[in-house]
């Protein structure tokens, strides 16, 4: 039997963008297993607007997000405070806290931007979002549910994450049997 590769692996089991994944993974330091299961999660790794309700770009099917649209999405949605859609692979979605003004304050969106990062860019999109659930896992007890409580704002969501962390561990580590060690 051949050994399959961790990216064929995740390419297998349908995630997309899986070689930017790879690249944004190492960037940030946080387990590959962590990775896929956030893609699962949120996008499957598809470089996408979420569909949230009243969201800017919540239209049938997939609007895949470009430099373009996501100018008009940062314009509506943080410059006129209009409710923001997820976007991108980890599916960013927070636009700030609303101003007095009626805009909002550019929350995440801000934040890539002072980093250098892209929204509309995969790998940028990615290393942002793995940031924010690893720095999660980091300050809450190395909890994979505590971070993605934390990434989503849902208990339900940390469990299921939890899940889909080990999940991914032994689809990518066949034949192991323990679950991971948390690392400390």
């Amino acid at each position: 039997m051949v050994k399959k590769s961790k990216v064929e692996i995740a390419t297998r089991y349908g995630l997309v963008n899986v070689d930017a994944l790879v690249r944004a993974k190492h960037r940030v330091g946080i387990p590959f297993r962590a990775a896929c299961a956030l893609m699962q999660m949120e996008s499957m790794g598809k470089n996408i607007y979420g569909h949230d309700a009243g969201g800017v770009f919540n239209v049938p099917g997939e609007k895949v997000v470009t430099e373009a649209n996501f100018q008009q999405f940062r314009r509506r949605v943080i410059e006129q405070g209009e409710t923001s859609n997820g976007v991108g692979p980890c599916q960013i979605t927070y636009a700030g806290v609303h101003l007095a003004n009626g805009s909002r304050d550019g929350g995440f969106f801000r934040e890539m931007e002072a980093q250098h990062l892209k929204p509309w860019v995969p790998e940028d999109n990615m290393v942002f979002g793995l940031r924010l659930i690893w720095s999660s896992y980091q300050h809450n007890g190395h909890s994979w549910e505590k971070a993605g409580t934390a990434y989503n704002g849902a208990a339900s969501y940390g469990r299921l994450f939890e899940e889909r962390v080990h999940e991914w561990y032994h689809r990518l580590n066949p034949g192991r049997m323990s679950k991971p060690v948390k690392k400390s």
